[in-house]
């Protein structure tokens, strides 16, 4: 049975995580007609469970619904030699700002954080905050958005939290910066690390 591989992007809203994954899946259709590859967005299951805890939204719901997703649909599907592309995991929660700091918050995730399945690639994806904040002001719908072009400094401490992160990570990891250079080059860099892991 072919190996399979868990890759997750990171990084803060803004930067270009979304983009780059829809091009390698857009480039990889084959993979994804065939259910080869599996795209998942957020912390909580696409299912009843995952619309139930929604209603219930806070740091300690989005780590267990982490914890479900990790155990009882990302580890199956490598296990049948699936390629799982996860937008958002631990690190998304650990730098969320100002949930982090809460005591409670930092046990719980030093609790779980060693139950959850490491990555086979870690994708930091950054950009230069004025980069960031134009592309924001793109989806002012979202209220945290909002927040981050308010509020500068906010981008400048996760993305401190993020790069600490990213540092201290032990998994197989790229840092890319989409300040400049299209989509298409980034999901191109990112393609060729996925055959050399399969």
């Amino acid at each position: 049975m072919e190996k399979g591989l868990f890759i997750v992007f990171e990084g803060l809203d803004g930067g270009g995580k979304t983009t780059i994954i829809k091009d390698i899946i857009k480039n990889n259709r084959k993979l994804i007609d065939c259910k080869k590859i599996i795209y998942h967005k957020g912390f909580l299951p696409e299912n009843q469970l995952g619309h139930t805890l929604k209603k219930l939204e806070s740091t300690v719901i989005f780590i267990l619904g982490l914890v479900y997703i990790s155990n009882f649909i990302i580890k199956p599907a490598i296990k049948k030699g699936k390629i799982f592309i996860k937008d958002r995991y631990i690190q998304s929660i650990e730098t969320y700002i100002p949930e982090n700091n809460k005591l409670y918050n930092k046990i719980i995730i030093r609790l779980i954080k060693p139950i959850l399945l490491k990555p086979d690639l870690l994708v930091y994806v950054n950009v230069s905050e004025d980069e960031r904040i134009k592309r924001l002001k793109k989806s002012l719908d979202n209220k945290y958005h909002r927040e981050l072009i308010e509020n500068p400094e906010l981008i400048r401490i996760r993305d401190e939290c993020y790069n600490e992160l990213f540092k201290k990570s032990i998994e197989k990891k790229i840092s890319i910066d989409t300040s400049h250079g299209k989509a298409r080059n980034y999901a191109e860099r990112v393609n060729k690390i996925i055959k050399t892991l399969s």
